[in-house]
């Protein structure tokens, strides 16, 4: 399965590329195959095993900090939505 996708989505880039699609489409179609498979077009653990001890903490670190700044936005954008729910029944009473 694993070597089966590795083709499938090297094809895929191959036709990205030969197709000259724009930089900004080329990365949606991958972060929709990387949604689709879910880390399954590749072996994380054996990835993260080549890595040494310093490099695998800096990863950590910026998965730590992308994983922030995600909950930070979300955070921000749900309480918008809570704030404009008050404000429009607050209007309609």
């Amino acid at each position: 399965m694993q070597c089966e996708n590795d083709v499938q989505f090297k094809q895929v880039e191959e036709y990205m590329l030969y197709r000259k699609l724009p930089r900004n489409l080329r990365q949606r179609i991958t972060d929709y195959y990387e949604h689709r498979y879910q880390g399954k077009m590749f072996d994380e653990a054996s990835i993260l095993g080549e890595l040494n001890e310093c490099l695998r903490e800096v990863r950590i670190t910026a998965m730590s900090q992308m994983t922030t700044s995600f909950m930070l936005v979300y955070l921000t954008f749900f309480y918008c939505v809570q704030i404009r729910k008050i404000c429009v029944m607050n209007n309609t009473k």
